[in-house]
């Protein structure tokens, strides 16, 4: 009796050590970019390298601004369905695809906003021992300030699990409608 208990008891520690854990956290990165045009839907940009600027949860332990992002799709064309990909140091690599590309309604000639969502995975490096790869996204955001030739601000969060998508302006109009119609509802009860 006692030895199937201690073959038990044996053979559950050796379960639980090999089982991994799925990573929770955020990563903010800044990416160099340059342009020789204005920032728009369907452009290709070239991406240089990047430095992680914030962490949080699990990823707390990549040093920020000494830790460098690498091997960055380039040249990157912000439209959907590109592949986006990228590693930070000895920590892992993400790799996914654009599934949202807006430009920003409010942008200009002069002052233009283009946000992008990626869904994909992470797969932990060696940095980032006992975590398996899991689904991840990227929110990204690039700001052209200055107009055509000007240079591009590149910044990103790489987010396990996965954030939500960008709300689209269609989808918040859509929303919008739908209170409107409550709105109207209600009035007439």
């Amino acid at each position: 009796m006692m030895k199937t208990l201690m073959a038990g008891l044996a053979l559950a520690s050796v379960a639980t050590a090999s089982q991994a854990v799925t990573l929770n956290g955020t990563l903010g990165a800044a990416v160099g970019t340059t342009t020789t045009s204005i920032l728009s839907v369907g452009q290709t940009l070239t991406l240089g390298g990047g430095t992680v600027t914030s962490t949080t949860g699990d990823l707390a332990i990549i040093p920020t601004f000494t830790t460098s992002i690498t091997g960055i799709s380039s040249p990157f064309t912000l439209s959907n369905g590109q592949t986006f990909t990228f590693t930070v140091g000895n920590f892992g690599t993400f790799s996914g695809t654009t599934q949202q590309t807006a430009l920003n309604a409010a942008s200009t000639a002069t002052n233009r906003a283009l946000a992008f969502y990626a869904l994909g995975t992470f797969t932990p490096g060696s940095g980032l021992v006992g975590f398996d790869p899991g689904a991840a996204s990227v929110t990204g955001s690039l700001t052209q300030t200055g107009g055509d030739g000007s240079s591009i601000s590149f910044s990103f969060t790489l987010a396990s699990p996965p954030a939500p998508p960008i709300p689209t302006p269609a989808t918040l109009a859509v929303f919008g409608l739908g209170l409107a119609g409550l709105g109207l509802a209600r009035r007439k009860a």
